[in-house]
């Protein structure tokens, strides 16, 4: 019920107790007239319903945006009655805090601050060898940590991305039970945490889903955004785009057209977007080479190997949820191979000069060498120490893992198929 004369120029927004009003015009003069007319009338307004309005610091405060080819001009304070509102380089609007050059870096850093605290709560207490095991730490990340992360994230996080770079390195570190940084693709998948940019993508899409199916002024933001390449969030429509092509079985998104799409292909189920998240993801880490497993909660046999090779290679999780800490810590020294248990690594440190097998002294000491290849465990004494490490009972049936490895994913797959799920570190060959 703003005044007509101003109505099609400003936009307001409300929320419980909280509103916002927003001006655009060509030039920061033209704004503060905007603003000004709007202020008085609801100066008016409040005088005569009588509610008072605090304009005291981050409680009612302006802000100018301007783009980057807009001359600066020194406009006075806006004012409502006698009250003065403070102009402000940063404010904070639900949650999210604005800056006048719309960057986003003081929402980045204090939504970093806050997952920090977070995360030291919840890891604190957990170590290698004692505490909340893998499984649970990493679902009380998601939880406790990753949802504050992702509030808000399509608006402000895709140009923030590379702030929280060491706080998931070192989650990943944390939750893995590394004793050395292990290649994040690897870490991710063995914590069975998506990339943080492939969680902002699906946000994002939910949102513009969200948006497309709601009031006509944010539909028709969306549709301006596609028709705008050099709009600083046209990226999300082509995500938004890519899931509609996958969606509907297209080669390509570019033949896609927002504004020709039907209600019935925005719409999606949490099933569907989480198949979606993990094709993405499965296909990253195929093309990417970066590590090749195929796994299942339950015991399998040989015979079904081919079938278990077409699964994702994310659907399924590592470990069970019942290991102690102490048991994923040692499982997972085996399946990224980056720990101290190994000749290999004790050289990067310089622990040892020498970084060949303990046991056979011919080739460099790795996880997949000690397993598969070691000449000293040939025959009766590899199946024993393969029964023993991964206490298996019955070698004729598994739970399959094709495993990490830097060669393709054919070779890969050769060299790690008798991999074990179900193993605890107990050979003494493997004490290190």
């Amino acid at each position: 019920d703003l005044p007509r004369d101003i109505a099609g120029e400003i936009h307001s927004y409300k929320y419980a107790d909280d509103g916002s009003i927003l001006a655009v015009a060509n030039t920061t003069t033209a704004c503060h007239a905007i603003m000004q007319k709007a202020c008085d009338y609801l100066h008016n307004w409040c005088s005569k319903w009588r509610p008072a309005i605090n304009c005291s610091k981050n409680k009612t405060e302006s802000i100018i945006m301007t783009s980057k080819d807009s001359q600066t001009t020194i406009v006075p304070n806006l004012k409502i009655g006698c009250k003065v509102v403070q102009y402000v380089d940063k404010t904070k609007v639900l949650g999210v805090i604005f800056d006048k050059d719309l960057k986003f870096e003081h929402q980045a850093k204090a939504i970093l601050r806050n997952c920090w605290f977070a995360w030291h709560r919840l890891s604190a207490n957990t170590t290698r060898k004692k505490g909340v095991n893998s499984v649970t730490l990493s679902v009380l990340f998601k939880t406790a940590v990753l949802t504050k992360l992702l509030y808000a994230a399509p608006i402000w996080l895709n140009k923030n991305i590379s702030v929280f770079s060491d706080l998931m390195s070192r989650v990943l570190l944390k939750i893995n039970g590394a004793q050395l940084h292990i290649p994040k693709g690897v870490a991710e998948v063995i914590a069975n945490i998506p990339p943080l940019d492939l969680s902002l993508e699906i946000m994002t899409i939910k949102f513009c889903l969200k948006g497309l199916t709601s009031d006509n002024e944010m539909k028709a933001f969306i549709l301006q955004i596609e028709d705008t390449p050099d709009h600083p969030y046209y990226l999300h429509t082509v995500w938004l785009r890519q899931y509609i092509a996958t969606k509907s079985k297209l080669q390509s998104y570019r033949a896609i057209n927002l504004h020709e799409i039907a209600s019935k292909d925005l719409c999606y189920t949490q099933e569907t977007m989480k198949n979606y998240e993990h094709d993405k993801w499965d296909n990253h880490i195929k093309n990417s080479e970066l590590c090749h497993f195929i796994g299942k909660d339950s015991y399998i046999s040989k015979q079904d190997l081919e079938k278990v090779k077409t699964q994702n290679i994310t659907t399924f999780p590592l470990i069970h949820r019942s290991y102690k800490r102490r048991e994923t810590s040692d499982i997972f020294d085996f399946v990224h191979g980056r720990c101290l248990l190994f000749n290999k690594y004790k050289v990067a440190l310089g622990k040892t000069a020498d970084g060949r097998c303990q046991d056979c002294g011919l080739c460099e000491d790795t996880s997949s060498h000690k397993m598969f290849d070691c000449i000293a465990f040939d025959g009766i004494t590899r199946v024993n120490l393969l029964n023993n490490l991964f206490h298996v009972n019955d070698v004729d049936k598994y739970p399959l893992y094709v495993l990490f490895g830097e060669s393709d994913l054919k070779k890969s797959f050769k060299e790690h198929v008798n991999f074990i799920l179900h193993m605890t570190v107990s050979s003494d060959g493997y004490k290190g």
